[in-house]
């Protein structure tokens, strides 16, 4: 799962956006990681309303609605929208959970 990357990858993201309120998706081109997320350096981030913070590092992204993904969340209410979507969530360790929908 690359999960040493990915919590590198973590700890950059909190790092550099404590100030920043709403994202997209974040290309880690610059920090010169190998592809993290299917094939690419491209990942979604989210912050909730009290500084929690989402990751998702794409397994599969599909093509319409329906993705796999390796999720870092600290957010009560994502898992809450995951779990009340429908999305099949599978905890790993503490804060990390594989998600597919």
């Amino acid at each position: 799962m690359r999960r040493k990357t990915r919590e590198t990858i973590i700890t950059s993201i909190r790092n550099e956006i404590q100030n920043r309120r709403t994202f997209n998706s974040y290309n880690v081109e610059k920090w010169n990681f190998p592809p993290i997320s299917n094939g690419s350096k491209e990942i979604d981030i989210s912050k909730g309303e009290k500084g929690e913070l989402t990751i998702r590092f794409y397994i599969d992204r599909g093509f319409i609605d329906h993705f796999s993904a390796f999720v870092y969340t600290n957010d009560p209410n994502e898992l809450k929208r995951f779990y009340s979507s429908g999305t099949s969530v599978k905890q790993l360790d503490y804060n990390w959970y594989r998600v597919s929908q």
